[in-house]
């Protein structure tokens, strides 16, 4: 349901989210938060493509356009060293939570911003706080949700990888 697969230094990553935050175009998510796509598919609208429910049958492979903002960087190292696809920056907003849901394919989960009070909640298996400088393998296509308890917000960066 959930291992650490590799680590991370979560202050280098705040100081690099730091340089191109406002660069970025954001999809809001209602009073849940915001989010950006730094990987599209090839020839769609940056940032934005991606973002929110997405058809469950879509290929995950398709969103392997990194963003020329992020070229070259940390992020790019990331995405390339996880196979992850439609990465995106999920800001979830302080006081709040997602919908129960099911993903059509596994996550990676990296802190960038977190609390101990942000925690996902699965159907089985309890409730996981995901910790900062771990990078996180989670299968989120078991149901689950996500909810934030604390009065901060929460920044995670996560990528589609293959079943």
């Amino acid at each position: 349901m959930l291992e650490i697969i590799g680590t991370v230094d979560s202050n280098l990553l705040l100081e690099e989210y730091s340089k191109i935050e406002h660069h970025i175009d954001w999809y809001v998510t209602g009073t849940q938060g915001r989010q950006s796509c730094i990987q599209t598919r090839p020839g769609a609208p940056l940032c934005l493509d991606g973002c929110g429910s997405i058809d469950p049958k879509s290929d995950i492979t398709a969103y392997n356009y990194i963003n020329p903002l992020i070229q070259n960087t940390i992020w790019q190292e990331l995405i390339e060293q996880y196979k992850m696809y439609r990465t995106r920056f999920l800001w979830i907003n302080e006081m709040s939570c997602y919908s129960i849901h099911a993903d059509s394919s596994p996550r990676i989960h990296i802190p960038i911003v977190t609390n101990p009070n942000a925690m996902f909640f699965f159907n089985t298996g309890g409730v996981r706080h995901l910790t900062l400088d771990n990078v996180h393998w989670v299968d989120t296509r078991r149901k689950h949700s996500f909810v934030n308890f604390s009065n901060m917000k929460r920044l995670h960066l996560v990528g589609c990888i293959e079943n």
